[in-house]
């Protein structure tokens, strides 16, 4: 496992070959901004493990990559996804993000509905 315990920030640029290999143990994580790597297909890896306990921006434009079904950074406050072909449904964990302030949601084609998506309170 890749392990990273003081970075902050990361940033993953138009990495075309990147498939998965994502740091699993980022505690210190911030930001995070992933965009054109179209063949990375986990988006944040550790979140089941809520091993980023004080991520608060996060920022996707990658066309394969999908939400984890379990989604509990609790501290996120910037949540954007952009061109997620692989999102048909939010996840319903989406409540428990309840720093939550800034959410935006665009180009994300085969997005169904918003109509049953519980939004956190903080929205």
């Amino acid at each position: 496992a890749i392990c990273f315990p003081r970075l902050k920030e990361l940033y993953l640029t138009h990495c075309p070959n990147l498939r998965d290999n994502l740091p699993v143990h980022v505690p210190s994580l911030v930001k995070l901004e992933i965009s054109g790597c179209v063949l990375l297909r986990q988006l944040l890896p550790w979140v089941p493990a809520a091993g980023v306990p004080v991520l608060q921006q996060a920022s996707c434009q990658c066309p394969h990559a999908e939400l984890p079904k379990a989604l509990v950074v609790t501290s996120i406050t910037e949540l954007y996804l952009k061109g997620l072909e692989g999102l048909v449904y939010l996840p319903i964990e989406l409540v428990m993000l309840s720093s939550l302030s800034d959410f935006s949601i665009s180009k994300c084609d085969n997005l169904k509905s918003l109509a049953d998506v519980q939004l956190p309170s903080s929205l």
